[in-house]
């Protein structure tokens, strides 16, 4: 009885442990931003291009938005590229 219940212990912790190294070891999600990157370049150009490369845009955006990697990519290439046409952009 002893010897069962020392394998049965063996076993919940070598499965614990495998659980614990696979949660600690595992890379967070990574994806490729180019296509968001594009879409706030492509944006801010058309945009640019609305306003006759003059003028201002105000966006307003959700709080939440530094937990959304994508999102803090497109809104970066959309100032940037902004800035680099001429117009300004604020946000809200």
């Amino acid at each position: 009885m002893a010897k069962s219940a020392l394998v049965g212990l063996i076993v919940v912790l070598a499965v614990a442990g495998a659980v614990a190294w696979i949660y600690h070891h595992q890379a967070g999600p990574s994806f490729d931003l180019t296509p968001y990157n594009a879409l706030g370049t492509g944006a801010a150009e058309e945009t640019a291009k609305l306003l006759g490369n003059a003028g201002q845009v105000v966006l307003i955006t959700p709080e939440a938005n530094a937990n959304n990697p994508s999102f803090v990519s497109e809104l970066a290439c959309f100032r940037k590229a902004s800035k680099k046409v001429g117009s300004s952009s604020r946000t809200q």
